[in-house]
């Protein structure tokens, strides 16, 4: 746990700290004032998928807050999993960094603390051009500059079999990965086609294609 004690906020301490049940309600409440184009539902429905949903062993559940006096102030989602087809490799995708305007100056420490985690893979794929430079000084390298397309030829690939393909929003009836799911989330935000592929007697598939 962090306390930070500085003149900027008077003498009142802030506190990072891992986001618990007990604060989603407080947590979509300061979402929804940061990202206007979502509704409090949005947030509080993928809240509820985190709750549903075990991290690794020893990993955040839900993300880190920033909180002062009991009011949160600041909060940036973690979705952390095994990585596929590597046993024991760890990733963690950064979503949804928001601190109140008052608190900016604090904003690096909030992510800083999230990365404190050793030998995971840390990813954010929806970057917000001016928090670029920030995440860049904290480490992170650009993948890519170019645009992700992904054409699901399925049908031919699969045969016969039927192909079920329905809306990123939807949640899958069998196993899946969070993290694949606010990937395609994250990619229809930015006008990106999302789509969820799925077959019979096999695990559901995610693709993403730009219209």
């Amino acid at each position: 746990m962090l306390v930070v004690n500085t003149n900027a906020v008077s003498a009142t301490k802030l506190r990072c700290r891992q986001i618990e049940q007990a604060d989603i309600d407080a947590v979509a409440t300061l979402l929804t004032r940061g990202f206007p184009i979502r509704t409090r539902q949005f947030w509080l429905d993928a809240l509820a998928q985190l709750t549903r949903y075990e991290p690794p062993r020893g990993l955040p559940k839900y993300g880190y807050l920033l909180e002062k006096g009991g009011d949160v102030v600041g909060a940036i989602l973690l979705i952390c999993s095994m990585t596929p087809n590597t046993p024991g490799a760890l990733r963690c995708n950064l979503s949804s960094w928001y601190v109140e305007p008052a608190f900016r100056t604090y904003a690096p420490l909030l992510v800083s603390h999230a990365l404190r985690h050793k030998n995971i893979t840390y990813t954010n794929v929806s970057s917000a051009p001016h928090t670029r430079p920030i995440i860049e000084a904290q480490g992170f390298s650009r993948y890519s500059e170019g645009i992700f397309i992904a054409v699901p030829a399925l049908q031919g690939l699969f045969g016969s079999q039927a192909v079920e393909v329905f809306e990123s929003h939807q949640r899958p009836d069998v196993e899946f990965d969070p993290a694949d799911q606010e990937l395609l989330l994250q990619h229809a935000a930015h006008g990106c086609i999302s789509l969820w592929c799925a077959l019979p007697n096999a695990p559901t598939r995610s693709c993403s294609a730009r219209a």
